[in-house]
């Protein structure tokens, strides 16, 4: 019996070798998949720093009232410091820091109500509104959202993600 306890010992030592061993060469591929992750990282971190350089104007143009997107357009709403209203829109995938497609100027600004602001701009039979609701009775109802009319006659409602930072 006490020759069978050194043979259970080297038993026990080489199973936990091989154990170690195993643990061991996962290491290196979790060191992969951690390092590919990393850089996957860096790359979205990359593209959000960019992304938030385009939005910010020259303080001269005057403020951004709204800037939001869609899955069509990026619409950004500017008042300068004249209080001209300006509306501007890049066609998905198109970065606001390249040419916009379609600028409007000479919007007016109509107070819906505490906290509810219409912005809107006319272009031969279309009209443009640009809803900021800061807040509504339902969730739903609450944001910004573009309404585009042609002869009065609504032909887009969407609601938009908001980019503007607070």
């Amino acid at each position: 019996m006490l020759k069978l306890i050194p043979l259970l010992i080297c038993i026990f030592v080489l199973l936990s070798s091989c154990k170690d061993n195993k643990s061991e060469q996962d290491l290196p591929l979790k060191e992969v998949k951690l390092i590919e992750k990393q850089k996957q990282l860096e790359v979205e971190n990359e593209l959000l720093i960019e992304h938030d350089n385009v939005i910010h104007l020259d303080p001269e143009m005057g403020s951004q009232l709204v800037i939001c997107e869609n899955e069509n357009f990026t619409i950004m709403v500017i008042q300068s410091n004249d209080k001209n209203l300006k509306y501007m829109s890049w066609n998905q995938p198109k970065l606001s820091s390249e040419q916009p497609d379609l600028i409007l100027l000479d919007g007016k600004i109509e107070e819906k109500g505490s906290y509810r602001y219409n912005y809107i701009f006319t272009h031969g039979p279309f009209t443009y509104i640009i809803e900021n609701n800061l807040i509504g009775e339902y969730k739903k109802e609450t944001g910004i959202f573009l309404r585009i009319l042609k002869n009065g006659k609504e032909e887009l409602y969407s609601k938009m993600t908001d980019l503007k930072i607070y």
